[in-house]
């Protein structure tokens, strides 16, 4: 309580401003476009030295923005076994484009705006966005394979497809970015995605 008896309401601490501040940044600007002096005035008017003080770099603030990025998209759907296992690829999905609507079509989709802008100057996000990218793709696959494992099923190919899915889904939100249209993520979650897990599920029950 504070002297007055009142109840004191947390107060974010600085290095989370920063980090909240950078995310915001990078979504609406771009990581290239972004610059310290921007991260640090919208994280309520912070100083150059206190970012430093948290973050040794911006690639380093870039670094875990993404990570936390990740831990927000609910990756768990994927593995959840109460759920029929393409049906939670479904949903998993649509989960995705809901938050994206959320936060605003015109700003895509936040880990495939870092991988467009990957470059030789910045191996440690290179890596990080990748491992993303990769952990996503091993999620999908896993649940390919356990479908398609009720049914004993061979020779169906599970990486390849979790890729496309992928591949599917940053078009679809690159598209809309560009667009700042529902169109193409809609398409994705009504024509792609459907056919292409219709289609797996013909492969092994053919």
């Amino acid at each position: 309580m504070d002297a007055d008896g009142g109840t004191k309401v947390a107060q974010p601490s600085k290095r989370a401003a920063i980090l909240n501040a950078g995310r915001a940044e990078f979504h609406e600007r771009g990581y290239n476009a972004t610059g310290i002096a921007g991260i640090t005035t919208r994280a309520d008017g912070a100083h150059k030295g206190s970012f430093y003080n948290h973050f040794p770099s911006k690639e380093d603030l870039a670094i875990e923005v993404i990570t936390d990025y990740g831990k927000s998209q609910r990756m768990e759907m994927l593995h959840d076994v109460s759920v029929e296992p393409l049906a939670r690829i479904q949903a998993h999905f649509e989960f995705m484009a809901e938050e994206l609507r959320k936060e605003g079509l015109h700003l895509g989709c936040l880990l495939g705006n870092f991988a467009a802008e990957m470059s030789s100057e910045t191996p440690r996000m290179r890596a990080t966005v990748i491992g993303k990218l990769t952990a996503w793709s091993s999620l999908l696959a896993a649940a390919l394979d356990e479908a398609a494992n009720i049914h004993s099923a061979e020779g169906h190919d599970s990486e390849t497809t979790a890729w496309l899915m992928i591949d599917a889904y940053e078009g679809a939100a690159l598209r809309g970015r560009a667009t700042d249209s529902p169109a193409p993520m809609n398409s994705f979650l009504t024509v792609g995605l459907p056919q292409m897990l219709r289609a797996f599920a013909e492969h092994y029950t053919s």
